[in-house]
């Protein structure tokens, strides 16, 4: 990799850290103006990774700034030779609480108890089949694996967490 191309990264990384700051800025003046529960805690983070062709992605994961509204949870993707896995964090649900669906393209993933509600709508790093999917749900992480595609039809799949 030439210099070049490893300063564009470093601006890459300076321009995502100045949006990081002036939305954790928003957010504490939105709180101040909200008159926000001292007492309730507040999480919202960031992953970063490389796409294919060796661009950056930068995703949030959190609470959103709405004081009642879901849950964004945080989830990672990884190939695996032929298998496409995605890790999600749900901790306090259980797993009869959790809905699952996707496309060859997109995952939906839902979970709702009185205490917590989580919700996320995302692209797969891959296409998938999503018939061949399978779900576990331990200790409050969700992994779901499906066979990368090879030519199948595209549709919405439903998805049982054994």
């Amino acid at each position: 990799m030439a210099n070049k191309d490893f300063r564009d990264l470093f601006d890459d990384v300076d321009d995502l850290m100045n949006e990081i700051e002036k939305e954790m800025q928003e957010m504490v003046r939105n709180f101040r103006k909200r008159g926000f529960p001292p007492n309730r805690s507040i999480i919202k983070g960031f992953t970063f990774g490389f796409g294919p062709q060796g661009e950056p992605l930068f995703s949030t994961f959190g609470d959103p700034l709405a004081l009642d509204g879901p849950r964004e949870p945080l989830i990672e993707q990884f190939i695996d030779k032929d298998t496409l896995r995605v890790i999600c964090e749900l901790p306090g649900v259980d797993k009869e609480n959790i809905r699952l669906n996707a496309t060859e393209d997109s995952m939906e993933i839902s979970a709702e108890t009185p205490e917590r509600t989580y919700h996320a709508e995302f692209s797969l790093k891959e296409a998938v089949d999503p018939a061949t999917s399978q779900a576990t749900y331990k200790n409050g992480i969700l992994e779901v694996r499906f066979k990368l595609r090879s030519n199948t039809n595209k549709g919405y799949h439903s998805i049982k967490i054994e």
